[in-house]
């Protein structure tokens, strides 16, 4: 819907400008979060794409460097998303 610009006074215009500057920083807030939540899944969906093409060997090298460098496990610190 477009809005009739040249008809609406001064005043009018400033409420307009004020509002949609209100709904500019709503919108700019939401994208951030979004930008974050896609952000974390892609890493994670990466580091699983890694894990699953790796053998057995390769795992248990990797689950006893994570252990070694003090890293929570998934049970200690809640599934990412949950």
């Amino acid at each position: 819907m477009t809005k009739d610009y040249e008809s609406m006074s001064v005043e009018a215009l400033d409420a307009e400008n004020q509002r949609l500057q209100g709904q500019r920083e709503g919108i700019r807030e939401e994208l951030r979060r979004l930008v974050a939540v896609r952000d974390r899944k892609a890493v994670l969906e990466a580091a699983e794409r890694q894990v699953a093409a790796m053998g057995d060997p390769q795992k248990a090298a990797l689950a006893q460097v994570i252990q070694a460098q003090g890293i929570a496990s998934g049970e200690a610190v809640g599934e990412p998303g949950a």
